[in-house]
């Protein structure tokens, strides 16, 4: 029988294919996991205006100017993973899409919030807390928590939110 591997008279090429495709799916979880933050975005007004072409274009600014303005739309992203630096940058992305000549940030908030998982999530099927046979009681075990009763756990997310504006004099 002939193979691929033995053609090129490569011993370790099944390992070389392995990795790779280790490799490739490996770059397609992160893509997909952390390849974007959403920035959830509220309209403000009904005008529209040409795309900025770079995000250093735009001011960032932390109050209101007195300058005349005109508010674009509210943007606010709420995540768990990234930071407020990478929050920051999508909501300037965004903005610079809506046209916008500056954003006014609001300062980033942080809250912890109480997730639940349940029993076999947390511990395995074997492990006390499951109940699924633990110590030979089905359905229940000595720690008290069985197949549905939930454990929380804590998680902490961000939030940051941004007014895009654009100058009356620009307009």
């Amino acid at each position: 029988m002939n193979n691929i591997f033995d053609k090129q008279g490569d011993k370790n090429g099944w390992r070389k294919t392995t990795e790779r495709i280790f490799l490739i799916s490996l770059t397609g979880i992160w893509l997909i996991i952390g390849g974007c933050t959403s920035v959830d975005t509220i309209r403000l007004t009904s005008q529209t205006f040409p795309s900025k072409n770079s995000i250093q274009e735009l001011e960032v600014l932390s109050r209101t100017p007195e300058r005349a303005h005109v508010a674009i739309a509210e943007l606010r992203v709420e995540d768990e993973a990234v930071g407020f630096e990478k929050m920051q940058g999508a909501i300037l992305k965004k903005a610079a899409k809506l046209g916008a000549d500056a954003v006014v940030f609001r300062r980033g908030t942080k809250r912890i919030v109480a997730t639940p998982a349940y029993g076999g999530y947390a511990y395995g099927y074997r492990s006390p807390g499951w109940g699924f046979g633990g110590f030979g009681r089905a359905n229940y075990s000595y720690y008290g928590y069985g197949p549905g009763t939930p454990m929380t756990h804590d998680t902490t997310v961000r939030s940051l939110t941004g007014i895009a504006i654009r100058y009356k004099d620009a307009l």
